[in-house]
């Protein structure tokens, strides 16, 4: 590389040239940057359905390129700085079929475009459920008629709902229970004189004092246990002749059968959730049935 002097380097018009020589460049690329931007195109418009309604929501794509936009809730749409030339345009909407055209952007220009939508069904495949059904229906009981028909021989009008429902159902306490009996209602718990009743409603009438336990009348006032009931008997209308005893209603009564020994050398635990502090758990065999709660 050739040695610059001193006096060259301060000469003011070799200064001059290469300012000029920048200046020039930049003009250049100046220019260049404007003609490119000036080449730009746009595309608007408006993505109605065949009945004239807006499809809000509407996706418009420039297919092979990066540029897309959504339509307002008017269904108007706007794509700028668009490259000039051939393009497809894609418009798309949910319960509509695609779109689909081949458009020209002009350069230094803004094309308007009106898409109309066809709407389309959509199809999907059948979904099927299947499932085990249980069904736990009593065809016999020896309480409501005081013989042992059968539910058709029955004029009585009544429901049984066994243990085996109210295990399927991890039912804890009689309100639950009562509460899968058509035709009873405000099931509740009420304070009495030597502990807590069971108050309820059939037919209108209040069946507070009218819960007989098998099929005699005791006179109590506290609930046993629902882990030692076997069944109970929703008997509705006024049966009470029947039973010969004034704990009975017009509106029927409720009749708790509890469990009997079981005869032979055999044992159940069941564990079940009762409530957000603790565990109910059961325990029964042939000489004694327990329940107890656990605290979780």
């Amino acid at each position: 590389m050739a040695e610059r002097t001193l006096p060259a380097l301060l000469n003011p018009n070799l200064k001059y040239k290469r300012m000029k020589k920048k200046l020039s460049l930049l003009a250049v690329l100046l220019v260049s940057t404007l003609c490119l931007m000036a080449q730009k195109g746009a595309i608007k418009g408006r993505v109605i359905a065949a009945d004239g309604t807006p499809v809000a929501g509407a996706i418009i794509n420039v297919l092979q390129t990066n540029y897309n936009t959504v339509a307002d809730d008017d269904g108007r749409f706007q794509l700028s700085n668009l490259p000039p030339g051939n393009r497809l345009l894609q418009v798309g909407a949910w319960g509509y079929a695609d779109y689909r055209t081949q458009v020209t952007v002009p350069e230094n220009a803004e094309l308007t475009l009106d898409i109309t939508l066809q709407q389309t069904s959509v199809e999907l495949s059948d979904i099927t459920v299947t499932a085990p059904a249980a069904v736990y229906a009593e065809k016999r009981s020896s309480t409501a008629s005081r013989v042992p028909i059968t539910n058709l021989e029955n004029p009585q009008v009544y429901t049984v709902l066994p243990k085996e429902l109210m295990r399927a159902q991890l039912i804890s306490d009689y309100q639950s229970a009562l509460n899968s009996a058509p035709g009873v209602s405000n099931v509740n718990y009420g304070p009495g004189s030597g502990g807590i009743g069971l108050w309820a409603y059939m037919r209108g009438f209040n069946v507070q004092t009218a819960t007989i336990r098998n099929g005699l009348a005791t006179n109590f006032v506290t609930l046993s246990d629902p882990y030692n009931t076997e069944r109970l008997e929703v008997i509705k209308g006024p049966v009470g002749t029947l039973f010969g005893t004034t704990l009975v209603s017009y509106g029927g009564l409720i009749n708790q059968e509890t469990k009997k020994p079981l005869g032979v050398r055999r044992g159940e635990l069941r564990q079940q959730p009762a409530d957000s502090r603790c565990e109910s758990a059961g325990l029964e065999d042939a000489q004694h049935t327990v329940q107890c709660f656990l605290p979780k």
